[in-house]
């Protein structure tokens, strides 16, 4: 009877251990679509931000405010990155939803500061872009 007890609450430790893992992976994971966008940006990666649109992405850039084609953000965002080099991108704040995460940060370019807001939904374990906004 002891030698079951002590069975039960090592499975009971076993699959809470399993859990706490996953739970803290997926969170990890919840982080990579923002990380990513984010650092194309600060790398100026226009192919890997329009890789992750799908559809229409609402787009505000300086001068330019509206829902875009894939075709229409990549040279809306190349003109962008040639006008301002991007120096710099911080996040202030993260957050998520069970459809959709954001983040809330600054853009440094050598023509001033720029106020940042990406929202990406992820569907099938892709981060799809729904709406970047690099404003002053």
């Amino acid at each position: 009877m002891y030698l079951s007890k002590v069975e039960h609450w090592k499975r009971h430790i076993v699959l809470f251990i399993f859990v706490l893992f996953f739970s803290i992976t997926e969170k990890a994971m919840a982080g990579n679509c923002i990380d990513i966008i984010s650092q194309a940006i600060e790398k100026k990666d226009v192919s890997n931000l329009t890789s992750s649109i799908e559809g229409n992405v609402v787009l505000s850039l300086p001068g330019a405010q509206a829902n875009y084609s894939s075709a229409q953000a990549e040279m809306l965002l190349s003109d962008f990155f040639r006008k301002m080099d991007v120096k710099q991108v911080t996040l202030h704040r993260r957050g998520e939803t069970s459809l959709v995460q954001y983040a809330i940060g600054e853009v440094s370019t050598t023509k001033g500061n720029f106020k940042l807001y990406i929202s990406v939904k992820k569907a099938d374990g892709q981060c799809i872009l729904k709406e970047l906004r690099i404003e002053k």
